[in-house]
């Protein structure tokens, strides 16, 4: 319970910075983000991961679960700085540090345990019309560079209000 009222916290602070930035800008910056956004670095290499290891984790949001394979759809409105989706894990080694990632994009590290539920953070090229592959991934002595322990995937998808 904690853990969601700090989530909430920190998202409604967010929320209140950008809403307090300028939101004046000149093309050449509107032109230099739209570059910056381009180049997202994965930090998961790519590979033809199958599923192994304990553990099961779903994606939940006002468009269901991905529970059965579901792909489940998220509108966001094109004007959205930040939006959040929710997760269920369970049955996870919670001795091992799981790293979540998004399209192969670190988004957060967490440690799963046997029931536990959380939020992940959306924000730039994470809010575009899409289908996004999560992956959760445990390693070897929570050492990136080391075997994979566990991997699960799902999908989700975003569309436009």
């Amino acid at each position: 319970m904690k853990r969601i009222i700090s989530l909430l916290l920190a998202s409604l602070i967010s929320i209140g910075l950008v809403a307090c930035t300028n939101s004046s800008t000149n093309n050449d910056d509107a032109n230099s983000n739209k570059e910056e956004t381009n180049t997202v670095t994965r930090d998961l290499k790519e590979g033809d991961y199958k599923e192994k290891g304990k553990g099961n984790f779903i994606i939940t949001c006002a468009g269901g679960t991905t529970e059965d394979g579901n792909v489940p759809i998220e509108y966001i409105a094109p004007d959205t700085a930040i939006s959040q989706i929710g997760y269920k894990a369970s049955n996870f080694d919670s001795s091992k540090l799981s790293y979540i990632y998004i399209n192969g994009v670190l988004n957060t590290k967490d440690q799963l345990s046997e029931d536990c539920q959380s939020t992940l953070d959306l924000q730039g090229d994470f809010l575009k019309t899409g289908t996004y592959k999560v992956e959760v991934v445990q390693y070897e002595n929570d050492d990136t560079s080391k075997d994979m322990v566990t991997y699960k995937t799902c999908e989700y998808e975003i569309k436009e209000k």
